[in-house]
């Protein structure tokens, strides 16, 4: 299983923290707007055994993130 994470700041590196904790995911990436693959390309890495989750501490944009990775039918990966 693959995990794409939307936001490489400090939320985004807590939830790699996460991620690798529960053993689930064999590839964890990032998509940030301050590198090269920005978030907007999230469609490329789109596959079936591909999760995406948004790390934004801006709940307006997490949100928003939320609906648009829902509106292209993505999977979106679950920590509590």
């Amino acid at each position: 299983m693959r995990l794409i994470i939307l936001g490489a700041g400090g939320y985004g590196h807590v939830i790699e923290d996460m991620a690798i904790q529960s053993e689930k995911y064999g590839d964890i990436l990032f998509l940030d707007d301050n590198s090269q693959d920005k978030c907007s390309t999230f469609l490329q890495y789109k596959k079936e055994d591909t999760e995406f989750y948004p790390a934004f501490g801006n709940n307006a944009i997490r949100m928003e993130w939320l609906r648009r990775l829902e509106e292209n039918q993505c999977r979106i990966a679950s920590f509590v």
